[in-house]
């Protein structure tokens, strides 16, 4: 899936429909922050305990309350 067309996806999957040209914006934007985003993700959250996939399946059914 090319980057227009799944930002489209996840737009419409949220219910939202936007002009091209606002698609074209958020991709340029997106294009423009990928690679410092692809970065901060690397970056390992030590401060942080491991989550386990069953515990944030609880926590997302309890209304992301702990």
């Amino acid at each position: 899936m090319s980057d227009p067309d799944n930002f489209r996806w996840m737009a419409a999957e949220q219910g939202l429909t936007f002009t091209l040209e606002r698609y074209a914006a958020a991709l340029t934007l997106h294009a423009g922050m990928r690679d410092a985003l692809l970065r901060l993700r690397q970056v390992p959250l030590s401060f942080l305990d491991p989550t386990e996939p069953d515990s944030a399946l609880v926590w997302l059914e309890n209304g992301g309350r702990s």
